[in-house]
C-alpha cells in the first residue's frame, strides 16, 4: 500500500499475507510529518516481513537461517551508505588521536586494492586507492570503464572502517543532532529494507541485471574497472523504501543477535557477482575489528526517537 495524508511524508507498506489469510497489524502505522524524518533517512514502517533462504540447497551458501516471517518496529534507515564526505566531516571534528585511530586502513584485494588515507595538508585529506592518488575536491578517472569515468570519490562509499570505526562516526552523528540516537542497522532492519515484505532474493525481484546495482558484472568483470561507485549511480536496484545500492557497491555492517554480539557483513560489493553475492538474502559472519575495502557502512536509529516528545 502507499499511504498519503496533507502535510505528511509517503509511507511505503508491503503487507505479506499467507493464503486465506486474515492479518491485523499490530500498531497504527505512522505518517511521518513533513520534515521530521532526518535529511538522507527513509522511514520503514512497523510489519511482519520475510528473512532468510527458501532453497534448502542454497543455504549453506548464503549462510541465511530458514526463510520465516518476523516483524520489526518501525525504523529510520539511511538512503545511502556512508560516503568519504560524510566520514571525512566526522574525522575533522575529531582531536587528533582520536582522528589517527578512527581513520580507514585496509590491506590488498585480490592482489591489486589498497586504501590509505593521508593528510596532503591545508586540512584536506588524500585518497590512495589502486594506484589512484586524489585530493579532496579531485575526481579519479577509471580509462578501463565503459561508463561513469570519472568518479568523485567524495561520494563513493567509506570502505576499510571496523565496527569501533562505525559506531563512533553513528555516535557523533547522534551527538551533533544529524541523527539522534544513530546506530548501526541490525541485520533483519537490512533485509527488511532491502526486501520490503516477501521472499524476494534482489531488491528489484527475482532477476538483477548488470547496471542494477554496482557489482562484477556491471564493468564486465575488467579488474581496473571494478571500483566502487557514486551512492545512488544505479536507480534500478532502489528498494521499496527508496533505499539505494543494497545488493552492491560496497557491503555494509550490521548487528545480529544469533548469535548474541556478532556481526554480519550484508549487500553485495563491486566485487562479487550479482548471482549470489548480490542477493539480499546472503550474510556472512565478520570478526568486528575487520577492515576491508569492500566494507562500508549504513546507519539506522529507532523510529520513536525522532517522535515528537508530549510537552507538560
Amino acid at each position: 500500500l502507499t499511504l498519503r495524508a496533507p502535510g505528511r511524508d509517503e509511507v511505503r507498506w508491503p503487507i505479506l499475507l499467507h493464503r486465506g489469510e486474515r492479518h491485523e497489524p499490530p500498531r497504527p502505522i505512522d505518517l511521518p510529518a513533513h520534515g521530521v524524518v532526518p535529511t538522507g533517512m527513509a522511514y520503514v514502517p512497523a510489519g511482519r516481513f520475510l528473512v532468510g533462504v527458501r532453497d534448502e540447497f542454497q543455504r549453506p551458501f548464503l549462510a541465511g537461517p530458514p526463510l520465516h516471517a518476523i516483524e520489526s518496529a518501525s525504523f529510520l534507515i539511511a538512503r545511502d551508505e556512508t560516503t568519504w564526505r560524510d566520514y571525512l566531516a566526522f574525522l575533522h571534528a575529531l582531536p587528533p588521536a582520536a582522528r589517527r585511530a578512527h581513520t580507514p586502513t585496509a590491506g590488498i584485494l585480490a592482489g591489486r586494492d589498497q586504501l590509505q588515507l593521508d593528510d596532503a595538508g591545508r586540512g584536506r585529506a588524500r585518497l590512495h586507492w589502486q594506484g589512484h592518488v586524489a585530493e579532496e575536491g579531485a575526481p579519479i578517472q577509471y580509462p578501463k570503464r565503459d561508463r561513469r569515468q570519472t568518479v568523485d570519490w567524495l561520494a563513493t562509499p567509506v570502505v576499510g572502517v571496523s565496527v569501533a570505526d562505525a559506531g563512533a562516526y553513528a555516535a557523533w552523528l547522534g551527538r551533533s543532532g544529524r541523527v539522534p540516537n544513530a546506530r548501526l542497522c541490525t541485520e533483519w532492519e537490512w533485509e527488511r529494507a532491502a526486501r520490503g515484505g516477501d521472499d524476494r532474493p534482489y531488491p528489484g525481484g527475482d532477476r538483477i541485471d548488470p547496471d542494477d546495482d554496482n557489482l562484477a558484472e556491471t564493468y564486465n568483470h575488467v579488474g581496473e574497472a571494478m571500483n566502487p561507485d557514486e551512492v545512488g549511480s544505479h536507480p534500478a536496484g532502489t528498494t521499496l523504501f527508496g533505499v539505494r545500492d543494497m545488493s552492491g557497491n560496497v557491503g555494509e555492517w550490521t548487528t545480529s543477535n544469533s548469535p548474541p554480539g556478532s556481526y554480519y557483513w550484508r549487500g553485495g560489493t563491486y566485487y562479487t557477482n550479482g548471482d549470489i553475492g548480490g542477493r539480499t538474502d546472503v550474510r556472512q559472519k565478520m570478526e568486528p575489528n575487520n577492515r576491508d575495502v569492500t566494507l562500508g557502512i549504513r546507519i539506522c536509529a529507532d523510529w520513536a526517537d525522532h517522535l515528537p516528545r508530549p510537552r507538560n
